[in-house]
């Protein structure tokens, strides 16, 4: 097959999402199909994606209504014969008519997260244009089906595959920081992620200890206010916000706990990842947590906007190596079990076939 993956991020964004774009291009590519990838040109997706040796096709999209580029695109897919365009949401509708006017090529839309605005007109686009949508949970499934959005065989629940980097070292926290546990978070500085909470639970737990040390991994327009709500609670010492690191490997396998406070969520890949390499975890009770996280099992689950509850979980695992242990034990196990690139991979391509008959 000729598979073209459409991920028009902004320049400097690289997360959990773009993550996932390399993780499939390379897999199928690797599986024989000849894959293609078109983005922001000069992003750090693009770096990325040719350091891989996956082909780059430059499409400055900025908006959603852009004639030029779906001309353009449309010529692309006819020229290279695409049979296959796999879009993110927000890139869909140059996706799904550029697709249309090539003739041949069948669209599938990836939603990494439901549908929050502007639904009626994605309903549209995708019941005129797309061949059938993946979600990375089944709890996004179960939302669109239970608004009667669109029919069950019509999307299908793939899940993230998690490519880890086994060769880095971790981390060295306990030079670093003598006497700290490590809590990690990684994501956008953004609304959505939560960290408001987090640092709240900060401010919470140093009530009754110091023995710990929250590092959160990103950027966004959040940073500025998070630096400031720290300080202004006295923990601007015990969270810290190093920005965007291009391997968060070292952080994760040196980390004791993570966290992440999400409002809401697809499926994380940084869970997944953290929990792969044997981290307990802590999540929101938001829709696709309960996909990962077994309660009492391998990670703890608590109330979304609830920072005594953070609080209150991360002072238990930082009390108890017994149970991080135990949880990060079980919680690798799962992941490495449920959730692999080859599984993940093999799935897309399957599904791609079907949708090509």
């Amino acid at each position: 097959m000729k598979i073209f993956f459409l991920h028009a991020i902004g320049k400097s964004k690289f997360g959990g999402g773009e993550k996932w774009v390399l993780s499939a291009a390379k897999g199928l590519q690797e599986r024989g199909h000849s894959v293609y990838l078109g983005c922001r040109p000069r992003s750090v997706l693009q770096i990325r994606a040719e350091e891989r040796g996956i082909p780059v096709r430059p499409l400055n999209i900025i908006s959603n209504i852009s004639p030029y580029n779906i001309m353009k695109l449309a010529l692309f897919l006819r020229n290279e014969n695409i049979d296959v365009v796999l879009s993110k949401n927000r890139d869909f509708t140059v996706a799904g008519i550029a697709a249309y006017l090539a003739g041949t090529t069948a669209v599938i839309a990836r939603h990494g997260l439901p549908i929050r605005r502007h639904i009626f007109k994605h309903k549209l686009l995708l019941n005129k244009f797309a061949d059938g949508i993946i979600v990375n949970a089944k709890s996004t499934k179960d939302l669109y089906i239970k608004k009667g959005w669109f029919s069950e065989k019509f999307i299908k629940v793939i899940y993230n595959g998690i490519d880890l980097d086994v060769t880095c070292d971790p981390m060295p926290f306990e030079k670093m920081y003598p006497g700290k546990k490590i809590i990690l978070s990684i994501g956008r500085l953004s609304h959505q992620k939560g960290f408001t909470y987090l640092v709240d639970a900060a401010a919470m737990l140093k009530n009754e200890r110091d023995d710990f040390l929250i590092i959160v991994l990103g950027e966004g327009k959040l940073r500025e206010s998070l630096l400031h709500r720290a300080r202004s609670a006295g923990v601007e010492k015990l969270i810290q916000f190093p920005g965007f690191v291009k391997s968060v490997g070292p952080y994760i396998r040196g980390c004791d706990i993570f966290v992440l406070p999400s409002l809401y969520e697809g499926l994380s890949n940084a869970a997944l990842e953290a929990m792969a390499c044997g981290k307990p975890a802590i999540l929101s009770d938001i829709p696709g947590s309960e996909e990962i996280v077994t309660p009492g099992l391998n990670g703890i689950i608590v109330p979304p906007c609830d920072p005594a509850a953070l609080a209150k979980s991360m002072s238990e695992l930082l009390s108890d190596e017994n149970k991080r242990l135990r949880y990060g034990e079980l919680a690798c196990r799962h992941v490495r079990e449920k959730f692999t690139v080859e599984g993940m991979v093999k799935n897309l391509e399957q599904y791609f076939e079907r949708a090509l008959l």
